[in-house]
């Protein structure tokens, strides 16, 4: 009884804080936040205008290779007739994504038992900080990267809750928002090496087959990509790698 009045008190502070941050933001047109920083944007914008077909305009690879959102959100816009209404559509959906970002994240500190104050100072960590949420309704063509962390942590809750449709889901999220996901078969193949060292009873076909999906939409993503950008296979892999750039 004591947890669940708890869990009720942070997620009513959760939800007073997510409701300043909306309140004290700042909303400019589209256009205009690319050039605060945030020209990925203007990138998105074109797959979204020129959705159902691809871009006329060449489009910078690793934005390219990052159409799958925007193109679906174009689509969808396009066939129901509301592209002109993009803006506010575009912040309905990252609030509501950042809404599951903040259960999710939530469930997580719950199933650690985190002792409730310092669960308070991480939920206000989380919602305060101001290259995350509110720069996903700054810039909400930035939704790439808020799906990317919300993938994340659907695969680390799956590590918890040992349900896969967690890890699947999170994993293709992952794979259809930014390159970097590449990066999260090495994890991968670590667990697979440590378990079958150490000859834990964990299985690791859910790994291998995440591997085969992270590849392959990979390859895909690039390929159709292609048809409206330059298909250089080197500028997307030194994209990738940039995480060991020493520079």
């Amino acid at each position: 009884m004591e947890k669940n009045y708890q869990s009720k008190n942070i997620l009513i502070f959760s939800s007073i804080l997510y409701l300043l941050l909306f309140f004290t933001n700042q909303y400019y047109p589209l256009k205009f936040s690319t050039h605060m920083g945030f020209f990925d944007q203007l990138m998105y914008l074109k797959i979204i205008d020129s959705a159902p077909y691809f871009p006329s305009d060449e489009i910078r690879p690793h934005q390219a290779a990052r159409f799958f959102i925007p193109y679906l959100i174009g689509s969808i816009c396009d066939f129901i007739q509301i592209k002109d209404y993009l803006y506010p559509i575009s912040v309905g959906i990252n609030i509501f994504i950042n809404l599951l970002i903040i259960k999710l994240f939530l469930q997580i500190t719950s199933h650690f038992n985190v002792e409730r104050n310092f669960n308070l100072i991480l939920i206000a960590a989380l919602i305060s900080n101001a290259y995350y949420f509110r720069v996903s309704l700054y810039a909400p063509l930035m939704i790439n990267d808020i799906l990317f962390s919300y993938g994340l942590l659907l695969i680390t809750f799956y590590f918890i809750k040992k349900n896969i449709s967690y890890f699947y889901i999170g994993l293709i999220l992952c794979c259809l928002t930014r390159q970097t996901a590449l990066m999260l078969n090495i994890v991968f193949f670590v667990i697979i090496f440590y378990k079958l060292i150490y000859r834990t009873k964990t299985n690791i076909t859910i790994f291998i087959i995440g591997i085969i999906i992270n590849t392959l939409l990979f390859l895909l993503l690039k390929n159709i990509s292609g048809n409206f950008s330059d298909n250089e296979m080197s500028y997307l892999f030194s994209h990738v790698l940039a995480l060991f750039s020493l520079n």
